[in-house]
């Protein structure tokens, strides 16, 4: 019993980690599907998807 308590409460953290991955991925601009990264790799995944640079703006000198 205690067993399928310490698998279900690392289930759900390992969504939650691989949904706030993906969520961050998406909202940068990157159609790559990152679930899977935050699923296995949780918060490593989630500094990593952090310095990634945001899609779409450019820098122009003036």
């Amino acid at each position: 019993m205690e067993l399928l308590i310490i698998v279900g409460i690392r289930l759900a953290f390992s969504v939650f980690w691989g949904f706030v991955t993906y969520r961050l991925i998406v909202k940068k601009g990157y159609y790559e599907n990152w679930f899977w990264w935050g699923f296995f790799f949780g918060i490593i995944a989630f500094i990593v998807a952090l310095t990634r640079r945001n899609v779409g703006v450019l820098y122009t000198d003036p």
